[in-house]
């Protein structure tokens, strides 16, 4: 459901976050929608989504590749830099003559690179179709990756990253991925490292884009007011020569991880569910698993955050635990931790959680900002929240609570084309069925709290979580720990 999985992919953007149509070659539909899904003969999927009224259609490529394609810490930032380049130049377009040609149509043009997928997004008049669809294909299929615009690319990333260094959130979170990910493309930064994308030659670039940008391993998702057969038409003209190269997309990618954190991993080092019914001697103060910290000279306070590993998007647990972390903190004020830590004990301004789901694994992240002071006892008290919310599972109240909230949202996702784009590719991408939020809204009304309890028992132990901290630790007032 789209308004439960808003909230797990913040960070998946470019008017595009990924949603899945699986099946075969034929129309799906779904309370008056139809979404016809064709093959073409290259192995690129489309996606069809007609939605008459306003004379805007928006046009979505979505390819399964990302920093999951990142052979290692030596390439950490190359999805990114790649994507971000396309949309820059072209063979065909200087950079100029690209911004003129947009600008020219009334569109708008952008790419994002997200760990499992990447995407290109244009919208525009109707009336544009043909060349609205004729630009798709050009950036995507004809990059130019010249030395001017890869060196200011570069440095424009690089100086977010040395802006990133700044930033307490950001080194508790590469301290995290670290952890929940070891050396596995998922622990590298979206990004990159400032010094690795320095030596990112355009040599590097075009053995990325060659070897991961293939139409076997991509969905066009064209919704609005348009033409079923003119667009069918124009998208086998202008993609229907794009060539297959071998590619695969169900490549294994184990993701392995240290010991402590491994209840999660199945055979192979696939991510498998944990033991429905494990041990737990009771309630009391646990030891997280891991504890790092980073020295950050002169902050007055600490920025703490929590993470242990969990399912991917497309597990049987994904409805149940969007419902748990809404109770946890990812509901604002109305949540455990928020109540907890700042209303109770006054030691935060805010505490919140929330999943971050991928393909192949997924995390659970909790976190706050206290003073040196508060930070041992708030450690302890958010580590009881989660054992308890694990032992004891949530009440009747905080369900429909949650429950409400989830359901009266889901109806905003809804109301654009890049919305629609969105959840189709969503489908897609992790193998959903059709219309996969429907039954997810079903599975919302019928959890109950035993459904609940089981779930939350599989994951919410303090034993199973890795802490970060980023602190002033020279401090006399705050230790390591």
């Amino acid at each position: 459901m789209r308004a439960i999985h808003r909230r797990l992919s913040k960070r998946q953007r470019p008017g595009i976050d990924p949603i899945a149509l699986s099946g075969g070659t034929g129309p799906a539909t779904g309370k008056g929608i139809r979404i016809d899904r064709q093959v073409l003969d290259n192995g690129l999927r489309l996606l069809l989504l007609e939605r008459p009224g306003l004379p805007l259609v928006s046009y979505h490529l979505l390819v399964e590749t990302g920093t999951i394609d990142e052979t290692g810490p030596d390439e950490s930032g190359l999805a990114q830099l790649t994507t971000q380049l396309l949309t820059q130049e072209s063979k065909n377009y200087s950079a100029l003559e690209l911004a003129r040609a947009v600008e020219d149509l009334g569109a708008t043009l952008g790419a994002h690179s997200d760990r499992d997928f990447t995407t290109v997004g244009l919208s525009s008049l109707a009336r544009d179709q043909s060349a609205s669809l004729s630009l798709l294909a050009e950036v995507t299929r004809n990059p130019a990756f010249s030395t001017d615009e890869i060196e200011r690319k570069r440095q424009e990333i690089c100086t977010v990253l040395r802006r990133n260094l700044d930033d307490p959130g950001y080194h508790v979170s590469r301290l995290l991925a670290h952890r929940l990910y070891g050396e596995h493309a998922y622990g590298h930064a979206l990004l990159g490292e400032p010094a690795v994308v320095e030596s990112l030659s355009r040599e590097d670039l075009l053995r990325f884009y060659e070897g991961n940008f293939a139409p076997e391993r991509s969905v066009l998702a064209i919704v609005g007011q348009f033409d079923r057969e003119l667009v069918l038409e124009e998208v086998k003209n202008e993609f229907g020569s794009w060539q297959r190269v071998g590619l695969e997309n169900d490549r294994p990618r184990s993701v392995e991880v240290p010991s402590r954190l491994s209840a999660l991993v199945g055979e192979e080092g696939s991510i498998a569910a944990p033991p429905s019914d494990p041990s737990r001697a009771s309630a009391s103060k646990s030891v997280a698993a891991f504890r790092d910290t980073h020295q950050m000279d002169g902050v007055s306070q600490a920025t703490v955050r929590v993470a242990c590993r969990i399912v991917p998007r497309q597990h049987d647990d994904y409805v149940p635990l969007v419902v748990l972390d809404q109770i946890l903190g990812g509901g604002g004020f109305s949540s455990r931790l928020m109540r907890s830590l700042r209303d109770e004990m006054g030691w935060t301004y805010g505490a919140s959680s929330s999943l971050g789901l991928h393909k192949h694994a997924g995390a659970w992240v909790a976190g706050f900002k206290t003073s040196q002071e508060t930070l041992e006892p708030a450690i302890d008290r958010l580590f009881a929240e989660i054992d308890l919310l694990g032992l004891k599972g949530p009440t009747e109240e905080e369900i429909e609570h949650a429950r409400a909230y989830l359901s009266g949202s889901l109806p905003l996702d809804f109301e654009t084309n890049a919305q629609w784009a969105s959840h189709a590719l969503e489908a897609e991408l992790y193998g959903l069925p059709p219309f996969f939020w429907e039954d997810e809204s079903r599975r919302l009304q019928e959890l109950t709290t035993a459904d609940l309890l089981e779930v939350g028992a599989r994951y919410l132990s303090a034993d199973r979580f890795a802490v970060a901290i980023n602190g002033d630790f020279l401090d006399d007032s705050l230790s390591p720990g």
